[in-house]
């Protein structure tokens, strides 16, 4: 890795975790009420600078970082100082999970490279809420499977699949974990990820963009169709993202909201909203009918111009009540 990517650790900053913002990271949406109530006065919001390191290896593992966008690498670490990344996570998953099942110490790097926000709770804390909770251990574990499956997809992907197909998938996955068709990167970033040359990725990037499924200029892609790119995209895509959906499944007011013209600032709120009546109402299976009605109801809401977690959760519960 470059040593711009190579960031230096933090302070994190004092401001405390809203509440109304737990649904943005799929994990601390999927906590039950009892558990993320007891969580939440020790969450802080942060910000995740492109370059921030987030943990090193042999180093104690002091923070659990829940992202609510960005994309963080996680980096094998060589004896020579070279690095090799092993896997990603954005807001469908977390950093420093495993620290609740008694995994103190770090086994590789965490860089952020792709900026956003996280939700971070001191490691100590959540392990006291993994040793009390089945449900948290349980989702630890299962979360765990994931990354060892995306792991062994990887170093399958790298020897068999050509570089265009790699480049789509990798592509794909940045979009998942960021929820955005934009992305902010840097062919030497590409390079970097595909551990291809700059050359390589510059003709291919060409290619892709040719064709019509992106469209890159200084420094920001933007994916023009995303069908194609997963035509193009070698399976491991579609696999891994399948199994990561199972455990942390995108909420229904997501795909619904991408429909309508709302900006970023807003779909948080609105998911925000969401979460929070599924945890009020401990609805926690998300094929349940009512969360679709609800996803529904909150969309509705917004196209009246309310921009408000809060508000809008009122309204959903309102309507819902006097329903006949």
């Amino acid at each position: 890795m470059t040593a711009a990517l190579i960031g230096r650790r933090q302070e994190s900053p004092d401001a405390v975790f809203p509440f109304e913002a737990g649904g943005r990271n799929r994990l601390l949406g999927l906590l039950p009420q009892e558990e993320f109530s007891q969580l939440a006065p020790h969450l802080r919001e942060i910000s995740l600078e492109q370059g921030r390191v987030l943990q090193e290896p042999g180093e104690t593992v002091d923070y659990v970082y829940f992202p609510h966008g960005g994309m963080i690498s996680i980096l094998a670490v060589m004896s020579e100082g070279e690095t090799v990344e092993t896997m990603t996570i954005g807001r469908e998953g977390a950093v420093g999970l495993t620290s609740g099942l008694g995994s103190q110490t770090a086994l590789n790097r965490a860089t952020v490279q792709l900026p956003g926000s996280a939700a971070q709770a001191s490691a100590a804390r959540w392990a006291e809420l993994a040793q009390q909770s089945q449900k948290v251990r349980d989702l630890i574990l299962q979360y765990k499977d994931v990354q060892l499956a995306q792991v062994l997809h990887a170093i399958a992907c790298n020897a068999l699949h050509d570089v265009e197909a790699r480049l789509c998938r990798r592509l794909l996955e940045a979009r998942y974990r960021v929820g955005s068709d934009t992305l902010p990167v840097t062919q030497e970033f590409l390079a970097e990820m595909l551990n291809v040359r700059r050359t390589t990725v510059t003709l291919v990037a060409r290619m892709l963009q040719s064709a019509g499924f992106i469209h890159y200029r200084r420094g920001v892609l933007h994916i023009r169709d995303v069908m194609a790119l997963e035509g193009a995209a070698c399976d491991c895509y579609r696999v891994v993202r399948g199994l990561t959906d199972r455990v942390a499944p995108p909420a229904p007011i997501y795909p619904l909201s991408q429909k309508q013209a709302f900006g970023p600032d807003l779909i948080a709120a609105m998911r925000a909203a969401f979460e929070d009546i599924l945890r009020g109402l401990q609805l926690s299976d998300r094929d349940d009918p009512l969360t679709a009605m609800i996803a529904k109801k909150i969309i509705e809401i917004a196209q009246t111009g309310e921009r408000d977690p809060q508000r809008i959760r009122e309204r959903v519960l309102q309507s819902m009540s006097t329903a006949p």
